[in-house]
C-alpha cells in the first residue's frame, strides 16, 4: 500500500533532503517535493542553523523535521561525540504548551531510564529563545520508513521489535507513565537490531505516582476546561475509549497491537467494528459510574500492561 514519504513527526536517523519552499524533509529516493514540485536540496543550503553552536554542540546536518520542531546532528565541540538535538520551530517559541511538551519529553526519558528509550542529556534555550533538548544519537531509521519499504515484515522480526517496544512500555508503566502517542514514527530502529521508543512529549502520569513529570504533566489538552473536543495522540492508533480522553497503560498496549498488525499485514489501521465504537462512545456520554463500567468492559478484552514486559 502507498505511504506518505514526508515525515509526520520529528525523527532521529540518517540525513534527509529538504524542500526549499515548504521546508518538509524527505527520506529515501525522493528527489522532488510532491507538495510544490520543488527540487529537494541538502539542508545546509537552506537552513542557517547548520554550522552554528548550541551549548557544547555544533550543528552539522539535519536529521528530520516535523510540525513542532527539527532535529539536527550535533558534534560536541570539545570531545567530538555525536548527539541529536531537537529544536522547536520559531512559530512555537512563545507557546508555553510546546515548551512544556519538550521539557516533559526530557523528564520522561530521564524518569524511566530504560535501554529502549532514547536518553536525553540536556535541555536549554538557543541564543534566539528557542527551547531545545540534547538526545542520544541513534544510527538507524524509524519504523515507518522500514514499513514504507518492506512491509509486511517477517514474523520473527516483528516479534523482536514488539518485544523491545513492550520492554520500554513496561518500564514506563511501572513508573506510572503512559506514552499516549505510540506509532511507527515514534519507534527508532538501530542498525544493530536495537529498538527505541521516542517522543514522550504528551506522556501522562497516572494518579498516585510521583515522578519528575508531576509539575508539567497537565497540558492544556488535559485540563477540564479544554478537554472537550480535544484528544491528544494519533487517531489511527487510539483505543476506542481514547476518543474521550481516557488513557492508562492499556491504551499503549492497544497501540502496540495496532503496530504489530501493521508490521504483519501492511495495514495502517486495525479494523474495529463500528458497532463497538458506537457502544463505547454512547456509554462514555453518560454518568461517571457507567463510564467506569465501560472501561472495565473494554479492558476485559484487552491484555494488561504487564504483558508488554514479558
Amino acid at each position: 500500500m502507498a505511504r506518505q514519504a514526508p515525515l509526520s513527526g520529528v525523527t532521529i536517523g540518517r540525513v534527509m533532503l529538504l524542500c526549499p519552499r515548504c521546508r518538509h524533509a524527505y527520506r529515501g529516493s525522493q528527489r522532488v517535493c510532491p507538495r510544490d514540485e520543488a527540487v529537494l536540496v541538502a539542508p545546509a543550503t537552506v537552513d542557517s542553523r547548520i554550522g552554528t553552536v548550541i551549548g557544547n554542540h555544533k550543528l552539522v546536518d539535519m536529521l528530520g523535521t516535523g510540525g513542532m520542531g527539527a532535529v539536527y546532528l550535533g558534534e560536541h565541540i570539545y570531545i567530538g561525540t555525536r548527539a541529536a538535538i531537537k529544536i522547536l520551530h520559531e512559530q512555537h517559541a512563545a507557546e508555553s504548551d510546546a515548551v512544556t511538551r519538550l521539557l516533559q519529553e526530557a523528564r520522561a526519558a530521564a524518569a524511566i531510564g530504560h535501554g529502549n528509550i532514547v536518553a536525553v542529556s540536556d535541555f536549554g534555550e538557543t541564543h534566539d529563545g528557542l527551547a531545545y533538548i540534547v538526545m542520544e544519537y541513534v544510527e538507524g531509521r524509524p519504523l515507518d520508513a522500514l514499513l514504507e519499504e518492506s512491509a509486511p515484515l517477517p514474523l520473527f522480526r516483528a516479534i523482536n521489535i514488539v518485544n523491545q517496544i513492550g520492554s520500554a512500555l513496561g518500564a514506563a508503566h511501572q513508573k506510572g507513565i503512559v506514552h499516549r502517542d505510540l506509532k511507527p514514527e515514534n519507534v527508532m530502529l538501530g542498525d544493530f537490531g536495537e529498538v527505541y521508543v521516542l517522543d514522550w512529549g504528551i506522556a501522562k502520569v497516572l494518579h498516585g505516582h510521583e515522578t519528575p513529570l508531576d509539575d508539567t504533566i497537565d497540558l492544556p489538552g488535559d485540563s477540564p476546561a479544554t478537554r472537550a473536543g480535544t484528544v491528544l495522540g494519533t487517531p489511527s492508533y487510539m483505543a476506542p475509549e481514547r476518543r474521550h480522553g481516557d488513557a492508562d497503560p492499556r491504551s499503549d498496549v492497544f497501540a502496540l497491537g495496532v503496530i504489530l498488525n501493521e508490521m504483519l499485514s501492511d495495514e495502517a489501521t486495525l479494523s474495529i467494528a463500528p458497532e463497538l465504537v458506537a457502544i463505547v462512545e454512547r456509554a462514555c456520554k453518560v454518568s461517571s459510574n457507567i463510564r467506569r463500567s465501560c472501561r472495565c468492559t473494554i479492558s476485559a478484552r484487552r491484555p494488561t500492561a504487564s504483558s508488554t514486559s514479558r
